[in-house]
Parts: structure tokens; sequence; C-alpha cells
């Protein structure tokens, strides 16, 4: 088992303290005591080091899965947000100008929920969703089930604590395997619908 990080576990268990205290910028008119702010500033330091380092493997899985079905980018992560994403093309396709991507696929970790979403998205907002819900599956989330932005949709919502956690180990390895489960579902014959499809519209 390789940990995921008891500071993750703990910013989570107690994540309306931490996104108070550690994300807003009226933490310091709230608590007086510098030292309190002084480990919250540590944990959610700490937090976010291993959330980057989870989705640093995030990008691997799907750099990989989609070098296979299609061509992709390497992975773009922003830490500071929580996602990492490639850009994703048909093989039928050059590469688009300027990372000017049709669609993309990435994993998003919200700072609000005890969840990871692992996704892709297509420019043509409620059309492209409708194709890929045709194509990928009965299984995909539609962004509006998941409040993702429009175009996108979930592949799976991959609960961070699962049920029953006790404690703060939490195994990151079988999340990593969620991940790549969720982007198996895509296949070459599918995705080459959907590119076909949303290289065509515009958001």
């Amino acid at each position: 088992m390789t940990p995921l990080g008891k500071s993750v576990a703990f910013y989570f268990k107690y994540q309306p303290e931490m996104l108070r205290l550690y994300w807003k910028s009226q933490k310091h008119e709230e608590v007086s005591d510098p030292e309190i702010l002084r480990m919250v500033e540590i944990v959610g330091d700490h937090c976010c080091q291993k959330i980057g380092e989870f989705l640093t493997e995030c990008g691997k899985i799907i750099e990989t899965h989609f070098a296979e079905v299609a061509k992709c980018s390497a992975p773009s992560a922003n830490y500071k947000k929580w996602v990492v994403s490639c850009g994703v093309w048909s093989k039928q396709f050059g590469k688009p100008l300027k990372q000017n991507w049709k669609m993309q696929a990435g994993v998003d970790i919200p700072r609000t929920k005890a969840e990871i979403i692992a996704w892709i998205w297509g420019v043509g907002k409620t059309a492209a969703e409708e194709k890929m819900t045709q194509e990928f599956g009965s299984s995909v989330i539609r962004s509006t089930d998941v409040d993702l932005p429009a175009g996108r949709v979930a592949l799976a919502r991959i609960p961070i604590l699962p049920q029953g956690t006790d404690g703060f180990d939490v195994d990151r390895d079988q999340l990593l395997e969620q991940v790549r489960v969720a982007f198996s579902m895509i296949k070459q014959k599918e995705l080459d619908n959907v590119y076909h499809v949303v290289k065509q519209l515009r958001d």
C-alpha cells in the first residue's frame, strides 16, 4: 500500500474548517491564535503537495491510455486548482494548432468534495455531451449532475474516503487503479466517432 497522505485525509475529514482557514482570505480575522494558523498552513501545504503527486500519477495514466487509442499531449497540471489534463485528438487527424483542443481528458479533485473526478471534455457543450454519452455509454455523468463545466462529462466519481474509513490511512494505489479503470472505458472507435463530431463544433 502506498499512502495517499494523512494530510489529505485530514483535509477532507475537516474540509469545512480547512476550506475556511487555509483557502479563505479572511482566515486571519477568524482565528487569533498564531499556532493554530501555523498548523493549518503546514497541513494545507503538505496536502497540496500530496495532491500534486497524486495528480502527476493520474496524468501518466491518462497519457498512457490515450497514446494507445488516440493521440494526446503531455499532461498539464494546475496544482493550485487540483486538476490535471491532456489534450486529446483522433489518430485520423493532425495535432490541433496552438493547443486549440477539441477534446481533453483529465482528473479534478474538488476542494469542497472528498472525491476524484475522472472526466473527458469536448468542444460544443451540450452537443458534445450528448455525443459522448451516446458513444461512451450510460455510465458517463453529465456536467449538470456533477457540477462540471458544460461539455465535460464524468467517467467516474471516486470517493477519497471510502465509507467506513477509520483513521487517516488511504491507499493511493487503489485510487489510481480506479482512475485507470475509468479511462479504460474509452476505446478508439468511440473516441474517433466523438472527435469527428466535436471537430465541427464551437463553444
